[in-house]
């Protein structure tokens, strides 16, 4: 599936929910850095998607040791402005 996945979104490099399948692909193999570079992917590709910036965020923070980058708290912060019940997204800020 990765496979068929990875050679779809070469052609379609701007598929936001391919990206996000992806990174998900890539979070279930504990692969956090390929996640958050799948994630990121989807989120520069439709950056109105809480699901696809929260989901950066936590394959972000386990690809950085369990840390939050400035830049990701503030897409957390963003994301709590839209949706102020955002539970993953107050998890992260909680336990950063």
């Amino acid at each position: 599936i990765v496979a068929e996945l990875r050679a779809f979104l070469r052609v379609h490099d701007h598929d936001a929910r391919g990206w996000y399948l992806m990174g998900n692909l890539y979070m279930h193999e504990n692969n956090y850095v390929e996640a958050s570079k799948a994630f990121s992917n989807a989120v520069k590709n439709d950056d109105k998607k809480i699901i696809y910036q929260v989901a950066y965020a936590e394959a972000a923070f386990f690809a950085e040791d369990r840390n939050l980058s400035p830049a990701t708290r503030k897409m957390l912060l963003q994301v709590l402005d839209q949706d102020a019940n955002n539970v993953a997204a107050m998890n992260l800020l909680a336990i950063d």
